[in-house]
């Protein structure tokens, strides 16, 4: 044995010894390879989910990217390449951005907040139900970011001056913003970015997301209603939500004509992207002229200011975006798409319930592992291969997509919209465990995706 074990080794002569050695120099350059970038994204990761002191996930992603590339990990042309792939994408996600501050500041998603509370009359789990659904319209059209950011402490608020337990409304709305996020491209980042990366027609996204959608919004409502049905009330009085909005509380009252021109003006922009793609239109160009136009129209009535735009909207977000999306880039150079395509694609017919539920499933977990805006960009990368072979059809780009959406409901980290609406309503008073919010996900997460990849197989033999 021993002297087999020396003769395998050495053999054959000097040639092969030399070959064996530049063959493990390759693969120690080639795990080396793999480390460098890996470690980089791990830390920046780590540090953004953290965020000591208050420091902005930004500075994190930016510091990150600059680290690749210093280390030449990524050079010059994947910066072009990628701008050249992503540049219309974060061009968009400004125009919503500047959309979405503009109507909230003429008091639009209050005044969803508060007619949805007045039509409930008085029945509680008509306010849950309705809330929730206006929760979907605000994802659906203005991101889950949005719902996230702007709506949730509304809600919140909302249900305090009504004197309701706020807990059971709070998981409505985080919920909400991720699992009502499938349906259109432009719900969340994610579908942008799959949207954009495989070429996607607009409504042929819609048409496949819509019984998915669907199917796990009904579930995600009918689930929580039996959740919380001790905690919410059958009855409730509005007499204190009138009363705040009478006195003119700080959120509730608004200027009539400035909302009501908000509200028109805020219908064409959707309008507009909804009729885009008929038309040939960029959503880009929709969006960025949707929300000039809105700012245009409140600077010149002096109903906001420059400093407002420039200081008050969350601009970070896109250099933050694109230096995540850098990172990524080296990550995915390294060999990490690869690695993730065998786990994602284990054989069998890729549109098979049984396949479409295991890249799901394995996107959901890597979602609550490295958060899912990083995760989608490693599912995008593994799966552009087998997609423009053939090997695979674009049913398993939507599953990546459930399980990137769906599946940040698990944890707490999960999706940067979880951590944001969180952390707002932490401030306003309320603190959510981790742990309990791990419970609920447990039992909830598993339940979406069978009744979103269920609808995504029926979806896909239509």
């Amino acid at each position: 044995m021993i002297f087999r074990a020396r003769t395998r080794t050495s053999w054959p002569f000097p040639l092969a010894e030399a070959l064996t050695g530049c063959y493990s120099n390759r693969r120690k350059r080639r795990l080396t390879h793999l480390i460098a970038p890996l470690t980089i994204f791990l830390i920046t990761l780590f540090f953004i989910l953290w965020r000591p002191r208050g420091i902005k996930e930004m500075w994190f992603a930016l510091a990150g990217a600059v680290v690749m590339y210093a280390l030449r990990l990524v050079g010059p042309g994947d910066v072009a390449d990628l701008w050249a792939e992503t540049g219309t994408v974060l061009v968009f996600l400004a125009g919503m951005l500047l959309v979405g501050y503009v109507a909230d500041q003429a008091g639009v998603f209050s005044w969803l907040a508060y007619h949805t509370a007045r039509l409930s009359r008085g029945n509680g789990v008509l306010l849950y139900v309705g809330l929730y659904l206006t929760g979907v319209f605000v994802t659906i059209w203005f991101s889950l970011d949005t719902t996230a950011v702007v709506l949730a402490p509304i809600v919140y608020n909302l249900v305090t001056a009504l004197g309701l337990p706020p807990l059971p409304f709070v998981f409505a709305t985080t919920y909400v913003a991720n699992t009502a996020s499938l349906l259109l491209p432009v719900s969340n980042l994610t579908n942008l970015i799959v949207w954009n990366r495989f070429d996607i027609p607009f409504w042929q996204f819609a048409t496949v997301m819509a019984l998915p959608a669907a199917a796990a919004i009904v579930v995600n409502v009918a689930f929580f209603l039996w959740l919380f049905r001790r905690d919410i009330p059958k009855r409730f009085s509005p007499a204190p939500l009138e009363q705040a909005v009478a006195s003119g509380e700080a959120g509730w009252k608004s200027d009539p004509r400035r909302l009501q021109r908000n509200l028109v003006m805020l219908a064409a922009v959707l309008l507009g992207l909804a009729a885009a793609p008929f038309f040939g239109w960029e959503l880009w160009a929709v969006a960025l002229a949707g929300g000039v136009v809105m700012a245009g129209v409140e600077l010149a009535l002096a109903q906001l200011r420059w400093r407002q735009l420039a200081t008050e909207i969350a601009w970070d977000l896109l250099p933050f975006v694109f230096s995540l999306f850098l990172i990524l880039r080296g990550v995915g150079k390294s060999g990490l798409s690869e690695l993730a395509r065998t786990f994602l694609l284990q054989g069998g017919d890729a549109d098979s319930l049984a396949q479409l539920f295991t890249i799901a499933a394995t996107t959901a977990l890597g979602s609550n592992l490295i958060n899912n805006l990083p995760m989608v960009l490693v599912a995008a990368d593994s799966l552009a291969e087998p997609v423009l072979s053939g090997q695979v059809g674009l049913g398993a780009v939507y599953a990546a997509l459930l399980g990137t959406n769906l599946g940040p409901n698990l944890t707490v980290i999960g999706s940067l919209a979880t951590m944001l609406s969180l952390s707002i309503i932490g401030k306003k008073g309320l603190r959510v465990p981790g742990l309990l919010y791990v419970r609920i996900g447990v039992v909830t997460v598993p339940l979406l995706l069978a009744a979103a990849v269920a609808g995504l197989w029926l979806a896909l033999r239509l």
